[in-house]
């Protein structure tokens, strides 16, 4: 069998077929390359997925920094504006 009858150019499949066969042998071949596209495009969504929930986990965790350092930086203001006091006595 042509290799070429399965491309996706839906076309030329139907030219290389038996006439009695073209009509069903090329929508079998539609429906494969259809489940086969599906089947991609269902891996790709299942990767997004995968990746969103990854860099949702860094933004939380990122996020966490970003607050401990905010109140590491609050903290140390504040020793500085005492330092900044005793030092005016």
């Amino acid at each position: 069998m042509d290799v070429s009858l399965f491309s996706s150019d839906g076309a030329n499949c139907c030219q290389k077929v038996h006439p009695n066969l073209t009509l069903h042998f090329c929508s079998l071949v539609s429906v494969f390359l259809l489940v086969s596209e599906t089947s991609e495009l269902v891996h790709c969504v299942t990767d997004l997925q995968m990746s969103n929930h990854k860099l949702q986990e860094e933004v939380r965790k990122l996020k966490q920094v970003v607050e401990a350092m905010e109140d590491s930086n609050q903290k140390l203001a504040d020793e500085n504006e005492e330092l900044r006091n005793q030092a005016r006595v």
